[in-house]
C-alpha cells in the first residue's frame, strides 16, 4: 500500500480514518474489495472473503452487524450492475466493521484485495 503511515517503532500501520477508508480512488473507493466479506457466497473467489477466518470471527462476534451489512449489500446488488456510490449509505457500518476486522489483525491489504 501506498503511503502508509505508521504509528509507533514497530511500524505498526495507523488505521485508516474514515476519510481515508472513503476516498475515491481510480479503481474506486479506497476499500475496493471489502464488501466481498459481506456478499452471498455464491462463487468460489466470494467464498473465499466470506469463509477468510477475520470473516467468520466478525460474523460469530458481531452478528448485528455482519448481518445488516449482508442484507444492504445484496439489496444494492440485486439492482444489477454496481456503480461508484451505491454503497455510500453503508459507509459507516463498512467502517465500523474495518476497524473490527483491523482489531483482529488483519492488515489494510488483506482486507482490500
Amino acid at each position: 500500500m501506498d503511503n502508509i503511515k505508521f504509528e509507533n517503532h514497530k511500524n505498526e500501520p495507523v488505521l485508516l480514518s474514515f476519510d481515508e477508508f472513503v476516498k475515491e480512488e481510480d479503481v474506486g473507493v479506497k476499500y475496493n474489495n471489502f464488501i466481498a466479506f459481506f456478499m452471498k457466497p455464491e462463487g468460489i473467489l466470494i467464498q473465499i472473503y466470506t469463509n477468510a477466518p477475520h470473516a467468520k470471527k466478525l460474523k460469530e462476534e458481531h452478528p448485528e452487524l455482519y448481518k445488516s451489512l449482508s442484507e444492504q449489500i445484496q439489496k444494492v446488488r440485486s439492482k444489477g450492475i454496481t456503480q461508484r456510490g451505491d454503497y455510500k449509505d453503508l459507509q459507516p457500518e463498512l467502517y465500523k466493521a474495518y476497524k473490527i476486522m483491523r482489531g483482529y489483525g488483519v492488515s489494510d491489504h488483506d482486507l482490500f484485495t
